[in-house]
């Protein structure tokens, strides 16, 4: 047997529930499996407020996490079950409905909340696809100011075992797209083995091989090559520093991208701050040392930290909070926001696709920047005054929208997007990081 806690029930659904306890002097929560042996004859669980109970680490979406388990009774009331009473039956709309438990949604409402996700889905779509062309486009120019060529390429993913597939299957496509046309002229062909009714694509440029991988194949090729660009330093800083930042980031945006492109609902997501079963638990302390594992120790070395914290510092001073509570400083301000960011694949997704978007203009191009903002006043998130109105201005409430919620998340961004201030604090920030791994 483990060591035993002694914690109440604090929230309790049909399938899991939250305990609230005291771990060194911080108070945390955690969370707990309903299992058969707490239950009723009725199936409802049977547990009394106050309970003892082990801790153990499990691995959720990619997140170590502290959680309870063989739980005891040890006296007080029978805990009382928390039911949303949601009848929906379609999960997107009711993620929507679970945001405002307490006075549920009606059709009308839930409908509105639909339509606009719709819409908010195909601005992020573009937008992602926007982010993923200018930094393939990024990387021929890189790749082409360090003398570094398409059979260069092709090599260098064969002799990584992150890539070896990824570059084997794009061979592939251009074979496809290009044996027997006109366009097999770009690219180079060899007999396969010892059959001479049978080719394979030998080299093809850059943009053709990087045309055929998605962003999350892309974003492992970056990973791969960055290294061997650290000539462009000094040719060209703009496009090396895009790059610094894509390199870390570029993953983070399959998440909505892979959700909007699905059909599936990412809005209640991003702005559901208890996302993460780890969240009650690590969100108790900003400081690094208090989590349960390696990866959010990380949060210091997310490419944007030194930005958001040095910004933070600014918006403290001016009344500002990340978190909602102005007590903090503006170090641990910065340290509990990107902890949020980590503990929320979601609103992590779409904070690295607002800073990416706003790096492209500072760094690669300008020119589709007014084009951004245009659809982004259209879009339905109604981040200024004179936008376009939704359901999500209001839902789930007039002071603490859905609208508001996310506006919060990317307020810096936002704030500080103009291209030349945006370059600035960015570039800044670069030099001043971490070290990435």
């Amino acid at each position: 047997m483990g060591k035993r806690y002694t914690g109440k029930i604090v929230e309790l659904h049909k399938n899991h529930g939250l305990i609230e306890t005291t771990v060194g002097d911080h108070r945390v929560r955690l969370f707990f499996n309903v299992v058969p042996s707490m239950l009723d004859s009725n199936g409802n669980p049977s547990l009394h407020e106050i309970v003892s109970f082990e801790t153990r680490n499990l691995t959720w979406h990619g997140i170590n996490i502290v959680c309870a388990y063989n739980l005891k009774d040890e006296g007080g009331v029978i805990a009382k079950v928390t039911s949303l009473h949601i009848k929906e039956t379609d999960f997107s709309r009711f993620l929507f409905a679970s945001l405002r438990p307490d006075s549920l949604p009606g059709k009308r409402t839930l409908d509105g909340l639909i339509d606009a996700e719709r819409k908010v889905c195909l601005f992020y779509l573009k937008w992602i696809l926007f982010v993923e062309k200018s930094t393939k486009l990024a990387i021929k120019k890189a790749m082409e100011l360090s003398g570094l060529t398409s059979s260069w390429l092709i090599a260098k993913l064969e002799g990584v075992s992150s890539t070896r597939k990824i570059i084997k299957n794009a061979l592939e496509s251009v074979k496809e797209k290009t044996w027997l046309l006109s366009t097999s002229s770009f690219v180079s062909f060899k007999q396969r083995d010892n059959d001479p009714n049978d080719v394979v694509v030998s080299d093809a440029p850059i943009e053709l091989l990087l045309s055929t991988v998605t962003l999350g194949e892309l974003s492992d090729i970056l990973v791969v090559i960055f290294p061997d660009l650290s000539a462009i330093a000094e040719k060209e800083p703009d496009l090396h520093t895009y790059l610094w930042y894509a390199e870390g980031m570029l993953a983070d945006l399959s998440v909505i991208r892979n959700a909007a492109a699905h059909g599936n609902a990412v809005t209640p997501l991003i702005v559901d701050d208890t996302f993460s079963p780890a969240y009650f638990y690590e969100m108790s302390d900003a400081f690094p040392q208090w989590n349960s594992n390696g990866a959010l120790n990380d949060a210091e070395r997310y490419k944007p930290f030194s930005f958001i914290r040095y910004l933070a510092k600014g918006e403290a001073k001016g009344g500002v909070s990340f978190t909602g509570l102005s007590i903090f400083s503006p170090q641990i301000e910065a340290l509990f926001f990107t902890k949020s960011l980590f503990l929320n694949p979601e609103k992590k997704s779409l904070f690295s696709l607002f800073f990416l978007i706003h790096a492209v203009f500072s760094f690669v191009e300008r020119d589709s920047r007014e084009q951004f903002y245009d659809d982004l006043h259209m879009s339905g998130l109604s981040f200024f005054d004179g936008d376009e109105e939704s359901a999500f201005t209001g839902y789930p409430s007039k002071n603490y929208s859905i609208s508001y919620r996310l506006r919060r998340i990317l307020y810096i961004i936002l704030k500080y997007g103009d291209e030349i201030i945006f370059k600035g604090f960015a570039t800044v920030c670069k030099e001043i990081s971490l070290p990435s791994k």
